[in-house]
């Protein structure tokens, strides 16, 4: 199982960075990877700001993200999927 940290901006946006390859795609060395994909409510890091598509709208989300790990479980988990069968890993923010 490939392991993707989640970064949680203040506007409820996210994007993932890759944490581990697992160990079925370090072995195989291709591009991409059709294992399970691993992520937890662990692995979310809060950036404390907006991304950069609501840059200047930084008073509208100033209390924080309002989106719960169930709700974005889902959402985390298909967009790692997504990114691993295309053999992209994108690093930290």
């Amino acid at each position: 199982m490939c392991k993707w940290d989640i970064f949680l901006f203040n506007c409820n946006c996210f994007t993932l960075g890759l944490k581990e390859h697992c160990h079925q795609h370090r072995l195989k060395q291709t591009a991409n990877c059709n294992e399970v994909q691993q992520v937890r409510e662990a692995w979310v890091y809060r950036q404390n700001k907006v991304c950069q598509n609501h840059t200047g709208q930084e008073e509208t989300f100033a209390n924080g993200p309002t989106v719960t790990w169930s709700e974005l479980e889902s959402k985390v988990y298909q967009l790692a999927k997504e990114y691993a069968a295309k053999g992209d890993f994108p690093g930290r923010p």
